[in-house]
């Protein structure tokens, strides 16, 4: 599955100041971004298989780190796939999660690799697998979930760039242009990837097809799983 924030929330919550197909109109995907599946560096565990043995002898007792609803989506459908039984600790975005697995306030986190590269390169922390369908360039020794022993578990958030409603065609059109444009500057690239992005483009209205197919899945999706605290 793809997925971001922008789609999550509605799905996830009903009183929100915003509807994704009405408020918004498309201009350009910018990125992919994978999750990865992150421990503390005490957590007695060096594969995910190993991790998933080790949690289900503490079942309840191990704490998940959640910045926002996609990452407890996230966790929420690998607890239902693998049967762990992990209890959320909330926090107010992806750096705070992060600190809290570095600190050891919780175990683990699944977690986009922007927000984790940091310290996983310091090695405070360690990847047990990415939920991308394929390796990313910048975390290459870390398996993804299907290597890792989850088949069938798959699920990385994508950055777009949006305009208010309503906004003229032409200048849609300009700024569709602008994103490309940048998107094909080799240094601008490199600072997507070095900071766990994946660069990536589209025409506004894949775009806009993508978000109404996300709604769809994840509204789907969202009936079979049981979100701790949402």
């Amino acid at each position: 599955a793809v997925t971001s924030t922008m789609i999550m929330n509605p799905v996830l919550h009903d009183k929100l100041s915003y509807e994704p197909l009405r408020d918004f109109e498309p201009i350009s995907l910018v990125g992919i971004y994978p999750l990865v599946f992150i421990i503390n560096a005490a957590v007695p565990a060096t594969t995910l298989k190993e991790f998933i043995a080790y949690a289900k002898t503490q079942p309840g007792k191990i704490n998940y780190a959640s910045g926002n609803s996609s990452y407890t989506f996230a966790m929420e459908l690998l607890k239902q796939q693998t049967g762990m039984d992990l209890y959320r600790i909330p926090y107010k975005g992806s750096a705070q999660a992060v600190t809290a697995v570095v600190a050891g306030d919780v175990q683990v986190a699944m977690i986009d690799a922007a927000s984790a590269l940091p310290q996983l390169k310091a090695g405070r922390i360690r990847a047990l697998a990415v939920a991308s369908p394929r390796r990313p360039t910048f975390l290459p020794d870390v398996p993804t979930m299907a290597e890792a022993g989850v088949p069938g578990y798959e699920l990385v958030l994508w950055l777009g760039m949006f305009a208010p409603a309503k906004t003229p065609r032409d200048v849609i059109a300009r700024l569709h242009l602008a994103v490309e444009r940048s998107l094909q500057v080799p240094e601008f690239r490199d600072k997507l990837t070095s900071a766990g992005v994946l660069p990536a483009s589209s025409t506004p209205q894949a775009l806009g097809d993508m978000v109404r197919r996300d709604l769809v899945q994840v509204r789907a999706m969202v009936k079979t799983v049981r979100l701790a605290g949402e």
